[in-house]
Order: structure tokens, then C-alpha cells, then sequence
């Protein structure tokens, strides 16, 4: 399974310790680096922000682009 150039990760960030958080962000952006594709799913949007080109949310049961919109909806305070 090494060497793929699709890696898909579900939720890589849950229940981690900060260590482990930094390590698993670094494998992320080598993983980019290199070229190959990454499909992550997490509830923590920071990440993704962080590390995503495109961001796609479920919002009304559908799948869509993570827009400004969106995000001042949901995570502004």
C-alpha cells in the first residue's frame, strides 16, 4: 500500500496528542509536496484551512464548496 498516489484519511486528527498532531500535520504536507493527492475528513476546520487547496462541507444535506459564506455562518463568533 505504499507509494499510492490517492491517500485517503478519515478523521486523522481525533483523539491525538500534540506530538502525534504535529507529526501526522508533517506526513500531510509531504504527502502534498510530493505530488500525490490527499482526501481528509475532519469536523476541525482549522486543519483543513490549513492544509486543503479545495474544502467541500455538507450543508443542507448536500455536498458544497466551503465558501466565506459558510464559514462566517458557522464559525464566527
Amino acid at each position: 500500500m505504499e507509494n499510492q498516489q490517492i491517500v485517503i484519511l478519515d478523521e486523522p486528527y481525533n483523539a491525538l496528542d500534540y506530538k502525534t498532531n504535529y507529526d501526522i500535520t508533517n506526513v500531510i504536507r509531504q504527502l502534498k509536496a510530493e505530488g500525490r493527492t490527499v482526501l481528509l475528513t475532519s469536523h476541525q476546520h482549522e486543519y483543513l484551512e490549513r492544509l486543503c487547496n479545495i474544502i467541500y462541507c455538507i450543508h443542507e444535506k448536500k455536498n458544497v464548496p466551503f465558501t466565506d459564506e459558510l464559514r462566517r455562518l458557522y464559525f464566527s463568533i
